[in-house]
């Protein structure tokens, strides 16, 4: 299972967090997050109905990383059945359209460069759609899984007027450290690999959250220049009992 979760996160990692030779090596300059006091270990986590991602119908999230200025905005409606990440440029950049997209519809990823106009595709059951960060939910995994991860709970805290729940687990990289609300990601700090073989983070934090208008269809749709091949050997599997 470990080796399934290094490549799901690998494999994401490559393609949502856009990391350049350059990033990483800017990344050096950057400590490690510092220790959080562990919260109540016997807190007991919100049911989730089955084949529901998420614990509101719908969302707009704007994601943003403070170190590189890079921006992320995710969509998704019928509790995650369908999903759209879309990488965007730096938060300096006048232009708004994506580099990056990813859509999950109703078991079918597609992801795609909307520049280069080519993507692939391959299918995927809920509720192993995507998350951003290149995170999945552990807190939902059975004691024996999180066992395997390392998984601990985090203190809570509150990030736009809404009381998150953190949860911290390392698939082998290192500590992956989230807090969640309604199982939205709204703070994440994600290892990665540094250009000199250590470790460093990535910080993604939600600016904004919009629970209350429907994505339309278009944000789901896969435009008809894109060319797109198969791949039957995606490594995003969940994770085996």
């Amino acid at each position: 299972m470990i080796f399934t979760v290094l490549l799901h996160r690998c494999w994401l990692q490559l393609l949502f967090l856009s990391l350049s030779l350059g990033l990483l090596i800017a990344c050096e300059r950057r400590p490690a997050p510092g220790a959080i006091p562990a919260g109540d270990s016997a807190e007991v986590v919100p049911p989730l109905d089955p084949g529901k991602r998420y614990a509101v119908a719908s969302a707009t999230v704007n994601y943003y990383d403070p170190q590189f200025g890079r921006r992320q905005v995710l969509y998704f409606r019928e509790f995650g059945a369908q999903q759209a990440l879309y990488d965007l440029p730096s938060d300096t950049a006048s232009d708004t359209s994506a580099q990056r997209a990813m859509i999950f519809s109703r078991g079918r990823l597609v992801t795609y460069d909307p520049i280069a106009r080519t993507g692939f595709t391959d299918s995927i059951p809920l509720p192993d759609g995507p998350m951003i960060g290149a995170i999945f939910p552990v807190w939902r995994m059975n004691q024996q899984q999180q066992s395997k991860l390392k998984f601990r709970r985090l203190g809570k805290r509150t990030f736009l007027g809404n009381t998150a729940t953190g949860y911290a687990y390392d698939d082998g990289i290192g500590e992956t450290r989230v807090w969640v609300w309604k199982e939205i990601p709204l703070f994440l700090e994600i290892p990665v690999f540094r250009a000199s073989h250590n470790l460093s983070y990535l910080v993604l934090e939600a600016r904004s959250v919009d629970t209350t208008s429907i994505p339309t269809d278009a944000l789901f749709s896969i435009p008809q220049t894109v060319r797109l091949s198969t791949s039957d050997s995606l490594p995003m599997r969940r994770p085996k009992p």
